[in-house]
C-alpha cells in the first residue's frame, strides 16, 4: 500500500484542513511577531518566562505554544518548557533561509483584507477595494 498524498486523502478531512488553514497562518504569525524562536535560541524556556519577555498573558501564551507544538513548530519538554524544532529555527532572525519576515507579512491585517475580498476581486482587483480611498473629484479652473 502506498502512502496517501493530500489529493487522495479522505476528501472531508482534506477539505476541512483547507478551510481552517488560516488558523495555522495566524499562529505562526503571532510566534514570529513575538520573536519566540529568538527567545528559545539559547535553549528550552518555561511559558511563564517567555510570557514575561514578550509581555503576554502566561496562560494565553502557553495555549499558543501548545497549538504551535501540535503543528511541529515548537516542542514541549517533559517539564513543560518549550524548545525549538528545525522548523522553528527558520523563524529566527539572522539565520540563513529565515522565513520570519514572510510569517509576519502573511499574518498582517491589510493582507488578510485583500484576500478576504477574493470574491469581489472576480469583478475588480481586491487590492483596489481593500486599500483604496474614496475618489476625490478634482475640478480644474482652466477651461477645456
Amino acid at each position: 500500500m502506498q502512502p496517501q498524498d493530500p489529493v487522495h486523502a479522505e476528501p472531508a478531512a482534506t477539505l476541512r484542513q483547507l478551510i481552517m488553514g488560516f488558523r495555522a497562518t495566524q499562529l505562526v504569525h503571532v510566534a514570529a511577531k513575538l520573536g519566540l524562536a529568538d527567545l528559545l535560541r539559547a535553549g528550552p524556556q518555561p511559558p511563564h518566562r517567555l510570557a514575561q519577555a514578550v509581555r503576554a498573558e502566561p496562560q494565553a501564551l502557553q495555549r499558543l505554544l501548545r497549538a504551535l507544538a501540535s503543528l511541529g513548530l515548537f516542542a514541549e519538554t517533559a517539564d513543560g518548557a518549550f524548545a525549538l524544532t528545525p522548523m522553528a529555527q527558520l523563524l529566527q532572525t539572522g539565520v540563513t533561509g529565515s522565513l520570519r519576515s514572510l510569517a509576519v507579512l502573511y499574518g498582517e491585517e491589510w493582507l488578510w483584507q485583500a484576500y478576504g475580498r477574493m470574491l469581489y476581486s472576480q469583478e475588480r482587483p481586491a487590492g483596489i477595494r481593500a486599500h483604496s480611498r474614496p475618489a476625490v473629484l478634482r475640478l480644474s479652473t482652466r477651461p477645456p
